[in-house]
């Protein structure tokens, strides 16, 4: 066999073990579902997702609003602007960031400290990711 033989061989082998991991880091994340607990002090907002990603969450003020993006993340679910009278928080909003990015920006009657995390999945009930 000469060398160039043995370097496609390399190649071809290298890129069967790469191409499933490739494959994998790319898999979107779908949410699934929301739940809302409204409060005049604290807002819970609980977001049910495939699988673990990433993102961030930012407080933004003038006007109050808190950001959330999730990376490489799609919407099952139509959701138009959603109101919610008696809670501390005015509207909420959605759109897709280019790059496959999902943002949701919540405006909010004040400053807000927003934590996060994920709580256990109970029955393989997916992810979920509460706010």
């Amino acid at each position: 066999m000469t060398v160039f033989g043995l370097i496609r061989q390399s190649i071809f082998l290298i890129g069967l073990v790469l191409l499933p991991l490739f494959a994998f880091a790319t898999q979107p994340v779908f949410l699934t579902g929301m739940l809302i607990e409204p409060g005049s002090q604290s807002t819970r907002i609980t977001f049910i997702l495939t699988n673990k990603t990433f993102g961030r969450v930012k407080y933004i003020p003038n006007p109050d609003r808190v950001v959330i993006e999730f990376e490489n993340t799609n919407k099952n679910f139509t959701m138009e602007n959603a109101r919610l009278g008696g809670s501390n928080y005015k509207s909420m909003t959605t759109n897709t960031l280019p790059g496959g990015a999902l943002q949701f920006t919540f405006m909010v009657t004040g400053r807000v400290h927003a934590t996060t995390r994920f709580l256990p999945n109970e029955q393989n009930a997916g992810e979920r990711l509460q706010l």
